[in-house]
């Protein structure tokens, strides 16, 4: 019988810190399956916790999450926690809603699941694949493999880049951007767009601007922070912002100063990431689940992933799935569209707010928006 241990980041033995950094591999290479990653969260959130699971002398499983009220476990830094999973070898000892079971989780919102054994059973959520850049060694020649599949969007990134040297320059990179104040700047930027465009401001919470200088504050170790940046004259422009392992980067944060949209530097930042990665020592950046135009120009590769509410075995199934059927079927309805981006935004505000004042505003000005416009020229 499967046994679970509930343990907060610094209880864990170091000899489970050791097996559980020996599976995050492969599949699990993630920075955000480390065991550093849930000591940084758990530096900001005191509700942090780790499933250790046993059986006999098997390999452990390791499940990070944030315990919730109602013994619910939501996504370790949701809605920053890109992918998630039972970090465990292949012959694993249980099922994963087992696992659930025997750590005492009603249900788990899973988001981006990453489940290579098939441990969950996922038939009930959304099926989805999670973007990832792989250049390889030699990222000159994927560049080029690239603008062969994508020759007019290249030319135009060029021409572009030569337009923006030229007209606002000198333009430079900064591979590792240690400037708190670049910092600031790109999460000010990535706000302004949050506001435009209606979505909640998952990075005005307390803990999530905490979280963002801590991160970027770590500069050694298994673990760091990492800005990449794009400067005209000297100032920042654009800049991709996230958290890498010694192999792997999770950019949480891509903005850039309105007034240069016209140069289109979001693109111009992540091309020169992608020629910098060999470099900063990088062999995969994970660009997320979402649909944004550019992944295509730059992923050649995905992973699946899944998008669902686990319950255990048992009454909490059947409760959740209760629950679930209601969501079903209003979106069945002539006003389908609308209850499900209402199903998303409240998903969203129950993982970044953590009390019911912010959770209750962030639902009014969800039904109460106006579009702000953003400075700049249209591109």
């Amino acid at each position: 019988m499967v046994q679970a241990e509930i343990l907060s980041p610094d209880a864990l033995r170091a000899s489970d810190r050791a097996a559980w950094r020996s599976l995050a591999t492969g599949p699990f290479a993630s920075p955000l399956l480390q065991p550093d990653f849930a000591d940084l969260v758990a530096s900001v959130r005191d509700d942090v916790r780790v499933a250790v699971f046993r059986k006999g002398q098997n390999t452990p499983g390791f499940l990070a999450f944030h315990l919730r009220p109602g013994r619910m476990a939501r996504s370790l830094a949701a809605p920053f926690g890109d992918v998630q999973a039972l970090v465990c070898a292949p012959d694993f000892f249980a099922t994963g809603e087992e696992a659930l079971k025997a750590a005492g989780i009603r249900a788990f919102q899973f988001d981006n699941l990453v489940d290579p054994y098939g441990l969950f059973a996922t038939q009930a959520g959304e099926a989805g694949e999670a973007y990832t850049i792989a250049p390889g060694p030699d990222a000159a020649a994927f560049l080029e493999s690239q603008r062969a599949l994508h020759p007019k969007r290249f030319k135009n990134h060029r021409r572009l880049g030569h337009k923006l040297e030229r007209e606002c320059g000198p333009v430079s990179l900064v591979m590792e951007d240690r400037d708190e104040t670049a910092l600031a700047t790109l999460l000010g930027w990535k706000q302004a767009q949050y506001r435009a465009s209606g979505r909640h401001d998952v990075l005005a919470a307390h803990w999530v601007q905490d979280f963002m200088r801590q991160t970027h504050a770590r500069q050694d170790g298994p673990l760091q922070g990492l800005l990449f940046s794009l400067r005209a004259k000297g100032e920042i422009i654009a800049g991709l912002f996230g958290v890498r392992s010694d192999t792997v980067f999770n950019p949480w944060i891509a903005a850039y100063n309105p007034a240069y949209r016209a140069w289109s530097p979001g693109q111009q930042v992540l091309h020169e990431l992608v020629a910098a990665m060999p470099e900063l020592g990088l062999e995969r950046c994970d660009i997320g689940a979402d649909h944004d135009h550019y992944k295509k120009y730059y992923a050649a590769d995905t992973m699946p992933v899944h998008s669902a509410l686990i319950a255990a075995p048992g009454r909490d199934a059947r409760i959740t799935r209760a629950r679930a059927i209601v969501w079903e079927a209003a979106d069945l309805t002539p006003v389908g569209n609308i209850t499900s981006r209402i199903r998303r935004r409240l998903n969203q505000i129950s993982a970044v707010e953590l009390d019911t004042a912010h959770r209750i505003s962030g639902l009014v000005r969800a039904f109460t928006h106006r579009a702000e416009p953003i400075a700049g020229p249209s591109s």
